[in-house]
């Protein structure tokens, strides 16, 4: 999973969280994470 976010990731964007202090990575969580976690369905019960 994470070499196919990083894969998919512009460079600029890689910089940026690279060079963004580890308690200050909750500011991507609304957007950013928000699309991490509808993209690969975390949360969501499947039914079988």
């Amino acid at each position: 999973m994470v070499k196919n976010i990083l894969s998919s990731m512009p460079d600029k964007d890689k910089k940026i969280i690279m060079n963004t202090a580890e308690e200050d990575l909750i500011k991507f969580h609304q957007g950013w994470g928000t699309g991490i976690r509808n993209y690969y369905a975390f949360g969501v019960e499947t039914m079988s």
